[in-house]
């Protein structure tokens, strides 16, 4: 009778390190999971990261560019408003 309850208490302590060891393999793989989404993540939101900064910097040097062109334009128009004075003035001169 011993023998027998013995022989039973081993089952039950059989399946109960049986549970416990499956509970571990998933709580193993969850982890692992876990790790890798965590990890992607990551990379994503460097090169996220990355693609920012990079927007920033040629957004910048395109303003720079445009203030540039701007004020090369500011440059032409005076250069045209003295050309056109120039002109008048010389065409006065002549029908003068």
């Amino acid at each position: 009778m011993i023998d027998e309850t013995m022989r039973a208490l081993l089952a039950v302590h059989r399946d109960e390190i049986n549970d416990r060891d499956q509970q571990i393999e998933n709580l193993t793989y969850q982890a692992e999971s876990a790790k890798g989404k965590a990890e992607r993540l990551t990379r994503n939101l460097e090169t996220e990261t990355i693609s920012r900064k990079l927007m920033v910097e040629r957004h910048s040097e395109a303003e720079a560019k445009i203030a540039k062109l701007e004020g090369v334009i500011e440059s032409l128009k005076i250069e045209l408003a003295d050309a056109r004075e120039a002109a008048t003035t010389a065409r006065d001169a002549a029908e003068s």
